[in-house]
């Protein structure tokens, strides 16, 4: 990639059904988001095929209740994920330039997750193909301050942005990811930390 090709970066966020299991065993998807630099948003709950651990509820808020998603106890509109994951590929591809997807911790959890999701439905090849590469923030954090006690999302907000915001509501955490880069970081600097997008 020239290194002045125009990027478009585009900030994303899973909540999850719990963590990945032993021998690799993915959680499913119960909410994807996604905002882009210009500020536009996309996001969706996802009807879970499994329960969702206690572990996951007590963070998310998610549970299920008669079938139905619920957060805080609210129900909650909610699609399968194969729809879901081809509303993300359109939000994807509707702009201009390459898309990077920039997320907290997502070489390690959320894009491992979003692939095997998008395997699992016969989409996967279609998302790669939307995908040009991606940034890791957790890798950057610990990279650019590797003095920092704690790089959770959580801490860096606190510290950097000194506000309080509705923690792993995905919407919400893609949204203060996006804050927190570009108050902390140059468009270069992202740049300089592209990786491919899954193995």
């Amino acid at each position: 990639m020239a290194r002045n090709e125009e990027l478009d970066f585009i900030y994303y966020d899973l909540e999850t059904t719990g963590l990945i299991g032993p021998q690799g065993l993915l959680p499913h998807i119960t909410q994807i988001a996604a905002i882009d630099s210009s500020g536009k948003e996309w996001s969706t709950y996802v009807l879970p095929q499994v329960e969702i651990s206690a572990g996951a509820s007590k963070v998310s808020g998610l549970t299920m209740i008669n079938g139905q998603l619920h957060r805080n106890g609210e129900e909650l509109s909610s699609v399968g994920i194969g729809e879901a994951i081809s509303e993300f590929i359109d939000f994807i591809e509707n702009h201009d330039y390459p898309a990077v997807l920039v997320g907290h911790n997502i070489i390690r959890f959320d894009n491992r997750i979003l692939l095997g999701a998008a395997r699992n439905v016969g989409m996967e090849t279609k998302l790669r193909g939307s995908v040009n590469s991606c940034v890791d923030t957790l890798v950057m954090f610990r990279q650019i301050y590797p003095d920092r006690k704690s790089n959770s999302l959580n801490n860096l907000v606190a510290d950097y942005l000194g506000c309080d915001y509705d923690a792993h509501n995905a919407i919400a955490d893609a949204e203060v990811l996006k804050r927190l880069v570009e108050q902390q970081f140059s468009s270069e600097q992202l740049r300089q930390q592209l990786a491919p997008f899954g193995n």
